[in-house]
């Protein structure tokens, strides 16, 4: 409360921009009562989330869930997944360069957000700014051949990171490249596990908890996309007259065409929360070699292209090919000789070349 009106001690003032870096403007948008609705929310979430790490500890032990949640793979799997990550993230970072003199304009607008802030990290010169992209792209280029995996990775995705947070403060937060940010955080790790292993040249199979880690974050950044819209207006979100209003405010031509239909507007905001929600069953799929595990993985898949697809279309949100689709690559099997057809054909390449 005393936040909000401006009498709060200058250190907890500090403390509420690092954590919320928008206070500051929302405030003169919202009520009070808003602001202690939030409060609530994180008390009682992170009341679930301890209750439900202790829950799990106390009936499962840390070690055997590691054994049992890391994925096992050929090396072919890792190392083309990697250089397909990387490929992709050179496709949505490859504008920023174009970016880096509107940085400079807007010098004057700059909020550095949570560590930005706490460590004092300005807008560097645009010549340095040139300087650490050519870097990134040099490491992007040595993570997708593979040079110097773990090093190469790790300045990639540090650079990544970095630019991406500089671009964030300027007052407005987009979601739109998260979960490509948590794996961009979690693959060097990856690498660094796929090092230790590659001491024993006669393996078949490697074995990678971090790649768990990187699907858990985005399965998790589904469901608690969904958890926050129960936790904010209950189910009030999936009716038919809040799903036009998104429409109308929107205008698209395809938008207003759903929001004159009493069925899709009543069942298309239904879908998507039932999707978000669902989508962390994919966990439980992942690995399994049933037919009918697989199928219904790519059913989950081919859901979320047609989720942000149906953003696109009717709210015209982001682009076509979002990189929220784009991280699915992570939950698919590159082991291309695991592949029957695929396995046929290097079978007769590898004879041809043998002289078989």
């Amino acid at each position: 409360m005393d936040a909000y009106k401006g009498s709060a001690p200058y250190w907890f003032q500090e403390i509420v921009h690092s954590l919320y870096p928008r206070f500051i403007v929302e405030k003169q948008r919202f009520e009070l009562e808003f602001f202690l609705y939030k409060a609530d929310q994180i008390v009682i979430r992170t009341f679930l989330v301890l209750t439900f790490s202790g829950v799990v500890l106390w009936f499962k032990k840390p070690l055997s869930w590691l054994q049992r949640l890391a994925r096992k793979n050929t090396l072919l799997h890792f190392n083309l997944l990697t250089s397909i990550f990387y490929l992709g993230v050179f496709y949505y970072s490859w504008h920023w360069v174009y970016d880096f003199d509107q940085l400079e304009r807007l010098r004057p607008f700059y909020k550095a957000v949570h560590l930005y802030n706490i460590f004092h990290l300005k807008i560097p010169e645009p010549w340095l700014l040139y300087t650490l992209y050519a870097i990134y792209l040099i490491s992007l280029l040595s993570a997708i051949c593979r040079y110097k995996s773990v090093l190469s990775s790790f300045i990639a995705s540090f650079l990544l990171i970095l630019f991406h947070g500089y671009f964030l403060s300027f007052e407005k937060i987009d979601h739109g490249q998260s979960t490509l940010i948590y794996a961009a955080i979690l693959l060097p790790f990856m690498r660094y596990e796929l090092k230790l292993q590659s001491t024993d040249y006669c393996q078949s199979t490697y074995t990678s908890f971090t790649l768990f880690l990187i699907q858990l974050s985005i399965a998790a950044s589904y469901l608690l996309s969904g958890l926050e819209k129960i936790f904010t207006s209950g189910f009030e979100w999936v009716s038919a007259q809040t799903f036009r209003s998104y429409l109308m405010l929107h205008d698209s031509q395809i938008g207003i065409a759903v929001a004159n239909s009493e069925v899709l507007s009543s069942l298309l905001p239904l879908l998507a929360l039932l999707f978000q929600l669902g989508f962390i069953g994919i966990l439980l799929l992942t690995d399994k070699k049933e037919k009918g595990a697989k199928i219904l993985k790519y059913m989950i898949l081919l859901g979320g292209i047609a989720f942000h697809l149906g953003t696109k279309l009717l709210m015209d949100i982001g682009p076509y090919f979002s990189s929220w689709m784009f991280v699915y690559i992570f939950f698919l099997d590159w082991n291309l000789e695991k592949n029957t057809w695929l396995s046929e054909i290097i079978s007769k390449q590898r004879n041809k070349q043998k002289g078989v």
